[in-house]
């Protein structure tokens, strides 16, 4: 475990809100397609900064437990299905990204040291995403735009 700066802390419960949203927030925003294409970069290079600052401090412990096997048996799916499959090695990496991406922030979650307080907003903070996704599925799922 890892004791981290409330502004790297704070910044993870930014990612973590902003990475669920992503698509949702960036169509809103009028602008370019390599602006957009930028913004969805940053939130993901700031996750691997975050992640290889943990990793090489070596607060990430990447011990044997149930879900480390799933996570290396995904991989060698992943990657067994792009050697067979017909995908350019750009189209593989963009694909397996965007669930890599949330893997990241996983192990990144459980590694910090987090106080009680903490952990309370952090369950805060995670239940109204879980809230707000659930509303907008349904409205989705209903055809109702907004």
């Amino acid at each position: 475990m890892i004791r981290i700066s409330p502004l790297i802390r704070n910044l993870i419960y930014v990612l973590i809100v902003y990475i669920a949203f992503e698509e949702f927030f960036l169509k809103w925003f009028p602008v370019s397609d390599s602006i957009y294409e930028s913004l969805l970069v940053t939130s993901d290079l700031f996750l691997l900064v975050i992640f290889l600052l943990y990793a090489a401090s070596g607060a990430i412990n990447f011990k044997s437990s149930v879900s480390n096997f799933i996570l290396m048996i995904f991989i060698f799916i992943s990657v067994i299905s792009f050697l067979f499959g017909q995908a350019s090695l750009p189209a593989y990496f963009v694909k397996i990204w965007v669930l890599l991406r949330y893997i990241f922030l996983y192990f990144i979650v459980i590694n910090i040291k987090i106080n009680k307080t903490s952990l309370d907003r952090f369950y805060k903070i995670l239940s109204l995403c879980f809230a707000a996704h659930l509303f907008i599925g349904c409205l989705q799922f209903l055809d109702i735009s907004f």
